[in-house]
Protein backbone atom coordinates (compact mmCIF):
# COMPACT_ATOMS: atom_id res chain seq x y z
CA UNK A 1 0.00 0.00 0.00
CA UNK A 2 1.40 3.26 -1.14
CA UNK A 3 0.62 6.27 1.72
CA UNK A 4 0.24 9.72 0.13
CA UNK A 5 1.50 12.56 2.28
CA UNK A 6 -1.15 14.30 4.04
CA UNK A 7 -0.41 17.95 3.07
CA UNK A 8 -3.75 18.93 5.54
CA UNK A 9 -1.13 17.64 8.57
CA UNK A 10 2.03 19.30 6.90
CA UNK A 11 0.65 22.65 6.53
CA UNK A 12 -0.62 22.46 10.15
CA UNK A 13 2.64 21.30 11.56
CA UNK A 14 4.14 24.43 9.22
CA UNK A 15 1.59 26.63 10.54
CA UNK A 16 2.93 25.52 14.21
CA UNK A 17 6.06 25.89 13.53
CA UNK A 18 5.67 30.14 13.12
CA UNK A 19 4.08 30.40 15.73
CA UNK A 20 6.98 28.03 17.96
CA UNK A 21 8.95 30.88 16.56
CA UNK A 22 7.98 33.38 19.04
CA UNK A 23 10.24 34.76 21.95
CA UNK A 24 9.29 35.93 24.94
CA UNK A 25 11.40 39.51 25.66
CA UNK A 26 12.07 39.60 29.72
CA UNK A 27 14.12 41.99 31.56
CA UNK A 28 16.20 39.74 33.83
CA UNK A 29 19.86 40.57 34.19
CA UNK A 30 19.21 44.39 32.38
CA UNK A 31 20.68 46.91 34.90
CA UNK A 32 18.38 49.10 36.35
CA UNK A 33 17.50 51.95 33.45
CA UNK A 34 15.38 54.94 33.77
CA UNK A 35 16.71 57.11 30.91
CA UNK A 36 14.19 58.52 28.64
CA UNK A 37 15.08 55.77 25.77
CA UNK A 38 17.21 53.23 26.12
CA UNK A 39 17.80 49.09 24.48
CA UNK A 40 16.87 45.77 25.32
CA UNK A 41 18.20 43.07 23.06
CA UNK A 42 17.19 44.01 19.68
CA UNK A 43 13.98 46.39 21.06
CA UNK A 44 14.58 50.39 21.68
CA UNK A 45 12.13 51.51 24.87
CA UNK A 46 10.68 55.38 24.48
CA UNK A 47 8.86 56.37 27.81
CA UNK A 48 6.93 59.84 27.68
CA UNK A 49 5.34 59.79 31.68
CA UNK A 50 5.92 60.96 35.15
CA UNK A 51 8.23 58.01 35.95
CA UNK A 52 9.21 55.14 34.65
CA UNK A 53 12.19 52.66 33.83
CA UNK A 54 13.06 49.08 34.02
CA UNK A 55 14.15 47.62 37.25
CA UNK A 56 15.02 44.71 39.49
CA UNK A 57 13.09 42.37 41.33
CA UNK A 58 14.63 43.72 44.54
CA UNK A 59 14.42 47.20 43.03
CA UNK A 60 10.16 46.86 42.84
CA UNK A 61 9.85 44.84 46.03
CA UNK A 62 11.26 47.76 47.97
CA UNK A 63 7.75 50.05 47.15
CA UNK A 64 4.14 49.40 47.03
CA UNK A 65 4.63 48.33 43.82
CA UNK A 66 3.08 45.11 42.30
CA UNK A 67 5.56 42.86 41.19
CA UNK A 68 5.91 39.43 39.83
CA UNK A 69 9.26 38.47 41.63
CA UNK A 70 11.22 39.33 38.48
CA UNK A 71 12.83 42.91 36.64
CA UNK A 72 9.83 44.43 34.68
CA UNK A 73 9.25 47.67 32.82
CA UNK A 74 7.20 50.09 35.12
CA UNK A 75 5.57 53.39 34.48
CA UNK A 76 2.88 55.85 35.67
CA UNK A 77 1.55 59.41 35.51
CA UNK A 78 1.40 61.45 32.35
CA UNK A 79 3.77 64.12 30.53
CA UNK A 80 2.28 66.86 28.98
CA UNK A 81 -1.40 65.97 27.13
CA UNK A 82 -1.11 62.25 26.88
CA UNK A 83 -1.27 59.36 29.73
CA UNK A 84 1.95 57.46 30.37
CA UNK A 85 3.20 55.63 27.33
CA UNK A 86 6.05 53.88 26.07
CA UNK A 87 6.92 52.86 22.73
CA UNK A 88 8.41 49.55 21.30
CA UNK A 89 10.50 49.11 18.24
CA UNK A 90 13.29 47.16 16.66
CA UNK A 91 16.22 48.86 17.00
CA UNK A 92 17.82 47.82 13.16
CA UNK A 93 14.16 49.34 12.26
CA UNK A 94 12.86 45.82 11.13
CA UNK A 95 9.12 44.53 11.52
CA UNK A 96 7.93 42.15 14.26
CA UNK A 97 4.53 40.98 15.94
CA UNK A 98 3.35 41.36 19.17
CA UNK A 99 1.56 38.13 20.41
CA UNK A 100 0.97 38.70 24.41
CA UNK A 101 2.43 40.57 27.41
CA UNK A 102 2.04 40.23 31.64
CA UNK A 103 0.13 43.21 32.83
CA UNK A 104 -0.46 44.17 36.00
CA UNK A 105 -1.49 48.02 37.78
CA UNK A 106 1.67 49.33 38.93
CA UNK A 107 0.77 50.44 42.24
CA UNK A 108 -0.54 48.08 45.66
CA UNK A 109 -3.78 47.80 46.39
CA UNK A 110 -4.84 51.01 43.91
CA UNK A 111 -8.12 51.03 41.30
CA UNK A 112 -7.73 48.75 38.13
CA UNK A 113 -6.27 50.57 35.36
CA UNK A 114 -6.29 49.62 31.28
CA UNK A 115 -3.17 49.33 29.35
CA UNK A 116 -4.00 50.56 25.88
CA UNK A 117 -1.69 48.71 23.38
CA UNK A 118 -1.47 50.71 19.50
CA UNK A 119 0.69 48.86 16.67
CA UNK A 120 2.12 50.79 14.54
CA UNK A 121 1.77 48.71 10.80
CA UNK A 122 4.48 48.52 8.24
CA UNK A 123 2.87 51.06 5.44
CA UNK A 124 0.61 52.67 7.17
CA UNK A 125 -2.76 52.84 10.04
CA UNK A 126 -2.84 50.82 13.61
CA UNK A 127 -4.19 48.38 15.13
CA UNK A 128 -5.57 48.46 18.81
CA UNK A 129 -6.68 46.28 21.81
CA UNK A 130 -6.71 47.04 25.41
CA UNK A 131 -6.42 44.90 28.83
CA UNK A 132 -7.67 45.74 32.77
CA UNK A 133 -4.55 46.03 34.37
CA UNK A 134 -4.94 45.08 38.13
CA UNK A 135 -3.24 44.27 41.73
CA UNK A 136 -2.29 40.64 39.50
CA UNK A 137 -0.06 39.45 36.65
CA UNK A 138 -2.19 38.62 33.78
CA UNK A 139 -1.24 37.71 30.59
CA UNK A 140 -2.81 39.91 27.83
CA UNK A 141 -3.08 38.33 23.81
CA UNK A 142 -3.50 40.46 21.12
CA UNK A 143 -4.54 39.23 17.39
CA UNK A 144 -3.23 41.21 14.09
CA UNK A 145 -0.38 43.03 15.85
CA UNK A 146 2.01 41.90 12.88
CA UNK A 147 4.11 43.39 10.19
CA UNK A 148 4.99 46.22 12.98
CA UNK A 149 7.18 48.83 13.12
CA UNK A 150 6.47 49.97 16.76
CA UNK A 151 4.00 49.33 19.54
CA UNK A 152 2.55 51.90 22.38
CA UNK A 153 1.71 50.77 25.49
CA UNK A 154 -0.24 53.69 27.23
CA UNK A 155 -1.98 53.82 30.56
CA UNK A 156 -6.18 54.73 30.23
CA UNK A 157 -6.42 57.24 32.58
CA UNK A 158 -5.01 61.09 32.44
CA UNK A 159 -3.56 61.59 36.55
CA UNK A 160 -0.32 62.58 37.17
CA UNK A 161 1.94 61.22 39.48
CA UNK A 162 1.61 59.52 42.21
CA UNK A 163 -2.21 59.26 41.78
CA UNK A 164 -3.56 55.99 42.54
CA UNK A 165 -4.54 53.63 39.58
CA UNK A 166 -2.00 55.22 36.75
CA UNK A 167 0.74 52.95 36.54
CA UNK A 168 1.93 49.95 34.73
CA UNK A 169 3.70 46.80 35.73
CA UNK A 170 5.07 44.95 31.90
CA UNK A 171 7.07 41.61 31.72
CA UNK A 172 7.17 38.56 29.61
CA UNK A 173 6.52 40.59 26.26
CA UNK A 174 6.09 37.71 23.62
CA UNK A 175 7.03 38.37 19.91
CA UNK A 176 7.87 37.48 16.48
CA UNK A 177 10.58 38.75 14.65
CA UNK A 178 10.95 36.64 11.30
CA UNK A 179 14.98 37.07 9.98
CA UNK A 180 13.33 38.29 6.45
CA UNK A 181 11.62 41.15 8.27
CA UNK A 182 8.27 39.98 6.85
CA UNK A 183 5.63 38.45 9.32
CA UNK A 184 2.81 36.58 7.35
CA UNK A 185 -0.44 38.02 7.75
CA UNK A 186 -2.85 36.18 9.15
CA UNK A 187 -5.01 35.75 6.17
CA UNK A 188 -2.21 34.38 4.47
CA UNK A 189 -1.45 31.77 6.98
CA UNK A 190 -5.46 30.93 6.11
CA UNK A 191 -5.22 31.09 2.29
CA UNK A 192 -2.22 28.20 2.78
CA UNK A 193 -4.49 26.32 5.10
CA UNK A 194 -7.00 26.51 2.69
CA UNK A 195 -4.95 25.48 -0.45
CA UNK A 196 -3.35 22.45 1.52
CA UNK A 197 -6.90 21.04 2.37
CA UNK A 198 -8.24 21.82 -1.30
CA UNK A 199 -4.82 19.79 -2.48
CA UNK A 200 -5.53 16.77 -0.09
CA UNK A 201 -9.09 16.93 -0.93
CA UNK A 202 -8.25 16.32 -5.04
CA UNK A 203 -5.19 13.68 -3.90
CA UNK A 204 -8.32 11.80 -2.18
CA UNK A 205 -10.58 11.83 -5.73
CA UNK A 206 -8.32 10.33 -7.65
CA UNK A 207 -7.68 7.60 -5.41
Amino acid sequence: MTHKPNLVAASLLALASLAAQADVLTFEGVPNNFSTTFAVESFTFSFNASGWGVASAAFWSSGSYNNNGTAMIGLAGTRGSVPGQFNMRQTDGSTFSLQAFDVADLFRGTADNNVNVTGHLLGGGTVSASCVADNSFDTCSVFGFDNLTSVDFAQSTMAGWPATGTGLSIDNIVFNAPTDGHVPEPASLALVGLAALGAGLARRRKA
